[in-house]
C-alpha cells in the first residue's frame, strides 16, 4: 500500500468478492480507521501486477 492509494483502490475487486455491498467509498473509509489501528494489506504481484480473477 502506498501513500497515493493506488494499492488501496486495486484491491476493491478482490475485496468486493467477499463482501459483497462493499462499495469504494465504504471501503476507502474502512481502509482509514484501520489504518489508524495500524492494520495492513498486503497483495500478491506476478510480474509486477496486481492479481485478482478479474483480469488484474
Amino acid at each position: 500500500m502506498n501513500n497515493t492509494g493506488t494499492m488501496d483502490r486495486r484491491s476493491i475487486p478482490v475485496l468486493v468478492q467477499l463482501r459483497t455491498d462493499l462499495t469504494e467509498a465504504l471501503y476507502l473509509n474502512l481502509l482509514q480507521e484501520m489504518q489508524k489501528d495500524v492494520y495492513k494489506l498486503f497483495a500478491l504481484y506476478s510480474n509486477r501486477k496486481f492479481n485478482n480473477e478479474e483480469g488484474g
